[in-house]
């Protein structure tokens, strides 16, 4: 059977090359991140969990022309195409397969000096145990590191949740994490808080069906095992619902709820 993060890492995957055209609002987390970070020195060693097709790490690599960057992820694809985006690019990039729940595909993190600076966008949503994969990065880090990471709140797309929650589907539990549960496992972690922005952002896609593709586009697809099956009848009655519900000008919503913070370690 396919474990939960590896059902992740293959629907990722697959999204590798129509992902970056779908990643709108993860690109501007991106922007934020850096945003938050300010005009703080520049790390000397970066590493980045779930890098994707290299969205924040390109940001990073222009940021910190310096730093060595070591670029993670649990999908290959999605390595081999962030590595294709950066070739060329200069800089100290290195790229390596890993599970950035608690390192439980590899036997651990980059080996060498510890980082000074970690960062992840968009990925933590996807972790039940917050506090596990914070407590892999201290883990991982030098002392006095700072952690760049965004996420989405439990409330991200209400309007999937909501149609999802119900019969004929029933899932109970949706990806992400409220700031209180994010500031919770962050101090279990061993990490504080230094800076924290949420926001909302609604998109008006032309149809149910387009908010449907640009979901599995993001590989954000829910893992079939935990709600009702997506038979031609049930994806039928979602459709329907969706554009009943959900309407809006041009079409039908989709809302985002996305976070970053800046941590620092105890």
């Amino acid at each position: 059977m396919t474990s939960p993060t590896s059902f992740h890492a293959l629907r990722f995957g697959r999204a590798a090359t129509a992902y970056e055209a779908a990643a709108g609002v993860q690109a501007r987390m991106a922007d934020t991140l850096l945003g938050l970070w300010g005009d703080g020195a520049a790390p000397a060693r970066v590493l980045e969990f779930g890098c994707g097709t290299g969205l924040l790490t390109r940001r990073l690599a222009a940021r910190f022309p310096a730093a060595a960057i070591t670029a993670t992820d649990a999908a290959p694809e999605m390595l081999e195409v962030a590595r294709a985006a950066l070739a060329g690019s200069g800089g100290h990039l290195a790229f390596r397969e890993l599970d950035a729940r608690a390192g439980s595909r590899t036997t651990g993190g980059p080996q060498g000096t510890p980082p000074d600076l970690l960062a992840s966008n968009a990925l933590v949503q996807w972790f039940p145990d917050l506090a596990a994969h914070f407590r892999f990065a201290a883990s991982l880090a030098s002392p006095g590191a700072h952690y760049l990471v965004s996420g989405f709140d439990r409330a991200n797309f209400p309007e999937l949740n909501a149609l999802l929650s119900a019969p004929p589907f029933g899932y109970q539990a949706f990806p992400g994490h409220t700031r209180e549960a994010v500031e919770v496992a962050v101090s279990e972690g061993g990490w504080q808080v230094s800076g924290f922005v949420g926001w909302e952002e609604v998109e008006v896609l032309p149809t149910p069906r387009a908010v449907l593709a640009r979901v599995q586009d993001l590989g954000a697809v829910r893992d079939p095992r935990a709600g009702g099956r997506m038979t031609r009848a049930n994806l039928a009655w979602l459709l329907a619902e969706y554009a009943k519900r959900f309407s809006a000008e041009g079409g039908v919503r989709l809302t985002w709820k996305p976070w970053a913070a800046v941590l620092s370690l105890d």
